[in-house]
């Protein structure tokens, strides 16, 4: 029964293939071409709706309570213990006993002595350092006369021996004045005579011989000048200055 079927199936599509130019298959090829396929409708899938999570409430501030203070433990106060002077025991006694027998010329000393008269020595060379045979004192803080004084040490150093020019507020703090004032170098002094009365250290070593219209400091001759604004406001003083000091250092016959 399949066979028969089956071979009139194939029967029949032959016929159809032989006899496609007939008007009745024509009509039915045009209808074939103008069906559309329809487009296949995607299933609709329904989206659950998602829910947010529950946040936690939050729980309302509670007012924050001020720091406490902070409560420092005092320690006890420590005993003070007793100090126990333990005596010291002078482990070289038997050699210094020996070394006094066998060497009595060697003085002995039993403390050790200070510094302190290394330091005088060192703090006087020091000032010692800034004496020549002829100094120039000022105490003022007036540089133009300073300046003026200056020049004159330059030409004292020129025509007669090296001559400095000292500050004479810093050796009266110091109170060296016996450092300074040291005759076997030392042998002329040049002051203003405005700037050396409020020096009492100093005025301390003052002395005049009226007889000989001498003045002096400690052993040493000290000519004094007058006020030094005078030669600023007249220059043409300068060479009687200069006239003066030469008269003063001949007269006096120095041993320079």
């Amino acid at each position: 029964m399949q066979k028969e079927f089956s071979s009139l199936i194939r029967d029949s599509i032959r016929f159809v293939e032989q006899n496609r130019s007939l008007p009745f298959f024509e009509g039915f090829l045009l209808e074939k071409k103008s069906i559309k396929k329809r487009p296949v409708k995607k299933p609709i899938v329904k989206v659950e709706k998602q829910t947010a999570p529950t946040l936690p409430k939050a729980e309302p501030s509670k007012k924050q309570e001020p720091p406490k203070p902070i409560v420092k433990e005092t320690a006890a106060p420590l005993r003070e213990t007793p100090v126990i002077s333990e005596k010291v025991i002078d482990r070289f006694e038997d050699v210094k006993m020996h070394v006094r027998k066998v060497l009595p010329e060697i003085p002995y000393i039993q403390d050790i002595p200070t510094d302190q008269q290394a330091k005088i020595i060192a703090e006087n060379w020091k000032y010692h350092s800034q004496i020549s045979p002829f100094i120039i004192l000022y105490n003022s803080k007036n540089q133009k006369e300073k300046t003026f004084l200056e020049n004159l040490a330059k030409a004292l150093s020129v025509y007669f021996v090296p001559t400095k020019v000292i500050f004479a507020n810093e050796i009266e703090k110091e109170n060296r004045w016996e450092v300074i004032l040291d005759p076997s170098v030392l042998k002329f002094i040049i002051a203003p005579d405005d700037q050396i009365w409020d020096l009492p250290h100093m005025m301390s070593h003052y002395s005049e011989n009226p007889a000989k219209s001498l003045v002096f400091l400690d052993e040493v001759p000290l000519f004094l000048i007058p006020n030094l604004s005078m030669y600023f406001q007249d220059p043409t003083l300068k060479s009687s200055l200069w006239k003066a000091i030469c008269q003063k250092v001949s007269a006096l016959q120095l041993s320079l």
